[in-house]
């Protein structure tokens, strides 16, 4: 078997009604239902808000969830490195925005490619050093990138770090031949993981107004950010009604790992998306009096943030610890009744994006019936 296939023995049930049940384990599965209903609500507050939604990558890395995303009218798709963009232009979508500054001479040349084969093609910088090569390559390859400014606000991993220094990026983009200001990039994904909707919607809203300064700095330089682009699945609520952004960059939404799961998405703690997004697998050893074991370890479920949620047998009380490469256990709790061996189980991954790039395909399930196994594309790419 190639790698970015499914294996034979799953590729034979696609289309039969009991698919899911018969899958050889572990296997990455993808609840269409609730896939289809995450996309179209995201969509939908977007669309009501009547501002843009560029969804990411990096979560799904798949072309077929890249393009229901289109479908649902994303205006672009965003992309942390080259490779995940050089795949997803498969999809025919016409702007992407390359999330992560774009440095070297190597990477600058494959931008320029990649530029000839999107429409619009978005760079971020945050340091005037990067500016020279970035032209340079944009020149030779006879074209004109579009450039954001990234702005740090407060995750202290890339960006311009204070307002000036916004500013003076900014400034030298515009004087640099071959480069275009179109805008800024202002992404909190350290807001993302707090717990409390309250505590999470003040500080996006301190976050935003330093956003607010560093577009009134602009402009005053007379540099107009035409893309305002950042927020995130789990601040969308504050972020479409900030008046800040253009567009939103929501990444996890369409999958829900079991860290949103844990978060207040709203106000009242209502369902804002659901999970789609699990790993099958089954229970290969009950010789235990407190545990089970099961064919999920550590190749199979992303160990970075913390435990999988156990969600079938839906009525076993147990806990989700790693035990290896390819094996985990399940910690029966109180009384609870011991699955028996060979026990189907399905865990909610801790972490999505870090989950999906653990597996060859995703299995796209409808009820019991397996409907399609779709390519992780950009798994392991750089």
């Amino acid at each position: 078997m190639e790698s970015g296939e499914a294996s034979p023995a799953n590729a034979m049930l696609v289309g039969d009604p009991e698919g899911r049940e018969k899958l050889a384990t572990p296997a990455l599965l993808v609840d269409l239902d609730s896939l289809e209903a995450n996309l179209g609500a995201a969509a939908s507050i977007c669309r009501e808000h009547g501002i843009a939604l560029r969804p990411h990558t990096k979560g799904h890395k798949c072309l077929e969830i890249a393009r229901r995303q289109i479908d649902l009218g994303a205006a672009g798709l965003c992309c942390t490195t080259l490779a995940e963009a050089e795949l997803m232009a498969k999809t025919g979508v016409s702007s992407i925005l390359v999330t992560s500054p774009v440095v070297g001479d190597a990477d600058t040349a494959r931008l320029a490619v990649l530029h000839q084969r999107v429409p619009q093609i978005l760079c971020v910088v945050d340091d005037e050093a990067s500016l020279p090569a970035l032209g340079s390559a944009a020149r030779k390859a006879g074209g004109n990138f579009d450039v954001l400014v990234d702005v740090d606000v407060g995750q202290k991993r890339t960006g311009a770090p204070t307002i000036d220094s916004v500013a003076a990026v900014a400034q030298g983009v515009e004087t640099t031949a071959g480069l275009t200001f179109a805008g800024i990039q202002a992404y909190y994904g350290h807001l993302q993981a707090i717990a409390t909707y309250r505590d999470r919607a003040d500080k996006a809203r301190l976050s935003q107004a330093y956003v607010s300064d560093c577009i009134q700095r602009l402009r005053e330089a007379g540099l107009e950010p035409g893309i305002v682009s950042g927020g995130g699945t789990g601040t969308l609520l504050v972020d479409v009604e900030s008046g800040v952004f253009t567009e939103l960059q929501l990444g996890s939404y369409p999958l829900l790992d079991a860290q949103y799961q844990r978060e207040q998405l709203t106000p009242d703690d209502s369902p804002l998306f659901t999970p789609s997004l699990f790993v099958r697998g089954k229970v290969v050893s009950a010789r235990q009096p407190d545990r089970v074991t099961i064919n999920v370890g550590m190749k199979a479920v992303s160990t970075d943030g913390g435990p999988a949620l156990l969600v079938i047998p839906h009525n076993l009380r147990a806990d989700y610890q790693f035990a290896g490469d390819e094996h985990g256990f399940l910690i029966i709790l109180g009384d609870a009744e011991r699955p028996a061996l060979e026990t189907a189980v399905e865990l909610v991954p801790a972490h999505c994006d870090t989950t999906t790039n653990l597996h060859a395909v995703i299995h796209a399930v409808r009820g019991q019936k397996l409907e399609a196994i779709w390519p992780i594309a950009a798994r392991g790419v750089w």
